[in-house]
């Protein structure tokens, strides 16, 4: 597939075939996203730059959904792009260290390639301040549990040294000693997760575990201490710091692992009140109190649901990025 795509696909075809269609169609622009899941979140992004002049196809390489990182490479990103020929890829680490490897120096590099900025989609529908509307729009309750740009920002700032830890062996090019799995195992939410208590138990729990391979590595490995203490300096303009650590992290680990162990108990918090408000509004009529319930039941929405169809995060600083490079490149046609 790959060979048939670099051999067959480019911006120059496409732009020959935007030649023989009439003056006044619009210039068709073929966008190549990594996966069948990505397609919903660029076409979200690109609608709104459609008009007669443009339009967008966005399609995926193959049908067999997301490529392994290493065919993501011959797939996508050998693909001859240019203006009729776009691609957009979740930037994974190649954002934060831009001359890791020659994919990186192409994701940041190409005017054509777009990324995510953020390690995947998954981040941006994990930003933290579209959390509580999210939790609204799956229960029909509007009643605040829980502060989540704090609780993010609380679990980023624990995090954080380990990260710089994580993306010191990727930029030193080492990937046995500290890999992004071990990484992700050990800042997994796993202890006690209990809404009324405000996670406490939970997020004492992850700061145990993350000081403790802190100071492991530490230990093991004092020369690279101000190795990473530059690293951390140096990522700073890219908006990585110690409260914004949540947006650069492996996102499924991020949404699975932190976020949705924080929602899903919040969610059944709100849903048991819910239902409580229903039996007591109707005391004395249990038949009306059943019809309530099944209305609430059929109008509620499963918070995993919502989470992947989230799009209210275009206040988040990594989208106006994405959202800067658009704009940039729309304007080649004007």
């Amino acid at each position: 597939m790959a060979s048939d795509l670099k051999e067959n696909v480019s911006s120059d075809t496409i732009a020959a075939y935007n030649g023989l269609q009439p003056k006044t169609a619009a210039k068709r622009i073929v966008v190549y996203v990594e996966s069948d899941e990505d397609i919903s979140f660029w076409r979200n992004m690109l609608h709104g730059y459609e008009n007669n002049k443009i339009e967008f196809d966005i399609q995926t390489p193959d049908k067999k959904g997301k490529q392994k990182a290493i065919e993501k490479g011959l797939d996508i990103l050998d693909l001859k792009v240019g203006q009729f020929l776009i691609v957009c890829v979740d930037s994974d680490y190649d954002y934060l260290l831009p001359e890791y490897s020659p994919q990186s120096k192409l994701v940041n590099e190409n005017s054509y390639v777009f990324q995510t900025y953020t390690y995947s989609i998954e981040n941006l529908q994990c930003y933290s301040e579209s959390l509580h509307a999210l939790c609204v729009q799956s229960t029909k309750h509007d009643k605040k549990l829980i502060n989540f740009n704090e609780l993010l920002k609380a679990v980023s700032k624990i995090i954080y040294p380990l990260f710089l830890w994580n993306l010191y062996f990727r930029k030193s090019n080492d990937h046995a000693i500290f890999t992004i799995s071990d990484f992700c195992e050990i800042i997994k939410l796993t202890d006690k997760i209990d809404v009324n208590e405000q996670f406490s138990t939970a997020i004492d729990g992850l700061k145990t575990s993350v000081d403790a391979k802190v100071a492991l590595l530490e230990k093991d490995y004092p020369d690279a201490m101000e190795k990473i203490n530059k690293l951390a300096k140096e990522l700073e303009p890219s908006g990585l710091n110690s409260e914004q650590t949540y947006l650069f992290i492996q996102g499924h680990t991020l949404k699975d692992n932190i976020v949705l162990m924080v929602l899903k108990p919040v969610c059944q918090l709100l849903v048991n009140e819910k239902f409580e408000a229903i039996k007591v509004n109707n005391a004395q009529n249990k038949m009306q109190e059943e019809n309530e319930r099944n209305h609430y039941k059929n109008q509620r929405q499963d918070i995993s649901v919502v989470l992947n169809s989230n799009t209210e995060f275009k206040n988040c600083f990594l989208y106006k990025k994405i959202k800067t490079d658009v704009d940039r490149y729309v304007a080649t046609f004007n």
